[in-house]
C-alpha cells in the first residue's frame, strides 16, 4: 500500500506543478495498483471466509467427538496448525488444516460395546392341532 501512496503522493506533485502530461500516467498507474490491490483483498476475504466456514464445522464436530479417541488428539494437532495459519492469515492453508481436523475428530467415536455372540433365532411354534371332532 505504501508503494500506491507513493504514486499518488508523486502524481499529485505533478498535477500540483500543472505538469498534466506526466500526471496523467501517474495516476493511471496508481488507478492500476489500486485495481489490483482490490482483487488481492477480495480474494484473501474469500479465503477468510472458507476458513471461518471450516472452523465453525471443525468446532461443531469437535463438540460430539469422543475426547479418549486415538484420533481426538490427531484432530487437535490438526487445529492447532490450523490456529496457527490462521494467524499468520495464512486462510487457505488454515481451511484446509481445519477441515482435517474436523474428519479426524468425526473419526474420534466412543468405542461401542463389545458385539455379543449370535444366537439362533428361537424355533418357530408348532401349529396348534384342533382335537378330531372339529
Amino acid at each position: 500500500m505504501a508503494k500506491l501512496e507513493a504514486v499518488i503522493k508523486d502524481a499529485d506533485g505533478l498535477a500540483g506543478r500543472q505538469n498534466f502530461a506526466a500526471a496523467t500516467p501517474a495516476y493511471q498507474d496508481a488507478a492500476e495498483r489500486y485495481m489490483e490491490a482490490a482483487g488481492r483483498a477480495q480474494m484473501v476475504n474469500e479465503a477468510k471466509t472458507q476458513a471461518d466456514s471450516a472452523r465453525a464445522r471443525m468446532l461443531a464436530e469437535k463438540q460430539r467427538a469422543y475426547q479418549g479417541a486415538p484420533e481426538f488428539s490427531v484432530a487437535a494437532a490438526e487445529e492447532r496448525q490450523a490456529n496457527a495459519s490462521y494467524e499468520r492469515l495464512a486462510f487457505r492453508d488454515a481451511a484446509e488444516k481445519f477441515r482435517a481436523a474436523e474428519m479426524h475428530y468425526a473419526s474420534a467415536t466412543k468405542p461401542g460395546p463389545a458385539p455379543t455372540p449370535k444366537q439362533d433365532p428361537p424355533a418357530p411354534a408348532r401349529p396348534r392341532q384342533l382335537p378330531p371332532s372339529f
